[in-house]
């Protein structure tokens, strides 16, 4: 039987094998580690969110608005060309302008249990112009049962 005798190349080949190999598993690991960690985090945000979602009354502790602004659709439409004096319909230039007007949102503060734990929050409701003059902070609110306001009541 012939003996086979190993060089530097062949050793240094092995352990980099080696180290290759092992590296390969800590980094399989440590992915395993971290998406087991993830996909409770992710159960646990979604689960809160179902809790957060049923939220429907509480105290407003503030008020805001959101400024209206313009968009466009940059779909087809129609456009005006000055050169020929003619109004053509063209694919994928200028479309359709369209305004969202202001908006109007009431924040309440919310509280809800999760696992034995009191959870404190807030939750915001868009509401309609009528709906946010009727309120003030530290009023109750309640989605499903809201006061409006007439316009002879505002005063400006």
């Amino acid at each position: 039987m012939k003996k086979t005798r190993l060089n530097s190349g062949d050793v240094l080949n092995m352990v980099m094998t080696i180290i290759y190999v092992s590296i390969g598993i800590i980094a399989g690991l440590i992915f395993i580690s971290i998406n087991k960690s993830f996909g409770s985090e992710i159960k646990t945000k979604l689960e809160l969110d179902d809790l957060r979602d049923e939220i429907t009354a509480g105290e407003i502790v503030d008020k805001y608005t959101k400024d209206g602004y313009t968009t466009s659709s940059g779909g087809n439409g129609f456009a005006y060309n000055p050169s020929n004096g003619g109004v053509n319909y063209v694919v994928g230039v200028g479309g359709n302008k369209t305004y969202v007007p202001i908006r109007y949102y009431i924040t309440i503060k919310c509280e809800y249990e999760y696992k034995g734990e009191l959870i404190e929050d807030t939750k915001d409701f868009q509401v309609e112009r009528d709906v946010y003059l009727a309120y003030k902070i530290g009023d109750y609110f309640d989605i499903q049962d809201f006061r409006y306001v007439s316009e002879e009541t505002i005063i400006t």
